[in-house]
């Protein structure tokens, strides 16, 4: 049994931003971590999967929400319709290549555990990668809130055979005035609303309660869902991150913060130099020590900050290229 740790998150997504998640999505400009030569896999694997959906346009989805808020009366009060999920496949083993079987068996739970959480009716749009560093979904939702029923209660009086609707609070005198006040209970429908993700993402505990549907779901189809272990890599990462970034700023003066600031700017640059090419890491710090005129406590602060960033940078990045996978 393959082993997984629960990944499924939740964005809100505005409708001007539509446009950029489609780009993304089908590929119309490429990021630094998607490998282009493995692209095709990703409309190949959706496919064969689900050969019978298709996804729509951002302009389409735009004027079914045009739509709905003129049927329905919708109020345009800001609120964010949309919900991006994004579901990645991620064994507890990251050296591990997964099997097609295992991919295809792990993706169809997830479409499965979306329809069973929001309708399949609401998913409209599905994109699936295998062009990145693990393999993930993309997926777009949009539903109108339901309608739902309400008791009202109502007076009328009757005056020539017909029914006179009155006020409550009018009873008192109308009676006083000889009229029998009758009461009867109406069912109305309240005015659907379309899905507000500000405030799904309101309420703290929504999140937190879809991840655990999730993890039962997925549990019920015979994955072993275990707690991520933490990364050492990242920890290392952050820790040394806050620790160094902190000591540093208190070597600065507070009088000129803007030193520290310009500082940040050329340290991320020679971070990115000495990965490139560590034997140059000696000239990168002199070059940067001549702009500063560092004294030997910033000076070493510096030294060791750039050294502990480019570690865990350069490990994080060999366990990224062990992921592979090929149809």
């Amino acid at each position: 049994m393959l082993q997984m740790t629960n990944n499924i998150n939740a964005q809100k997504a505005k409708p001007s931003e539509l446009n950029h998640w489609f780009k993304h999505n089908e590929r119309a400009h490429f990021l630094e971590n998607v490998n282009p030569a493995k692209t095709h896999l990703n409309q190949e694997f959706l496919k064969k999967l689900f050969p019978n959906f298709k996804n729509p346009t951002p302009q389409v989805l735009l004027n079914q929400l045009a739509q709905d808020k003129a049927q329905h009366h919708l109020k345009d009060n800001g609120a964010i319709p949309f919900l991006k999920i994004v579901s990645t496949f991620n064994p507890a083993d990251r050296t591990t290549k997964p099997t097609a079987e295992e991919l295809s068996k792990w993706a169809r739970a997830e479409i499965d555990f979306l329809k069973s959480e929001w309708g399949a009716e609401n998913i409209k749009a599905v994109y699936f990668h295998l062009d990145e560093e693990t393999p993930h979904f993309h997926i777009l939702i949009y539903t109108l809130d339901k309608q739902k029923q309400k008791e009202k209660e109502i007076y009328f009086i009757e005056q020539n055979g017909r029914k006179i609707q009155i006020k409550a609070a009018e009873r008192k005198q109308k009676r006083a005035q000889g009229f029998k006040v009758k009461r009867e209970i109406q069912l109305q429908q309240s005015a659907a609303t379309a899905f507000n993700s500000n405030k799904w993402f309101k309420n703290k505990t929504t999140l937190k309660q879809m991840k655990q549907r999730h993890t039962d779901f997925l549990k019920a189809r015979g994955f072993e869902i275990i707690k991520a272990p933490p990364s050492p890599i990242a920890i290392n990462n952050i820790k040394e991150y806050k620790k160094h970034i902190k000591q540093l700023e208190a070597l600065f003066p507070q009088k000129n913060p803007a030193d520290f600031k310009s500082l940040k700017i050329f340290l991320n640059q020679t971070i990115e130099n000495t990965i490139k090419d560590p034997a140059q890491a000696p000239a990168q710090l002199e070059a940067l020590n001549k702009i500063f005129n560092f004294t030997p406590e910033q000076f070493k602060e510096v030294k060791s900050y750039i050294e502990a960033v480019v570690k865990a940078k350069t490990t994080t990045a060999k366990i990224k290229n062990t992921w592979d996978f090929e149809m």
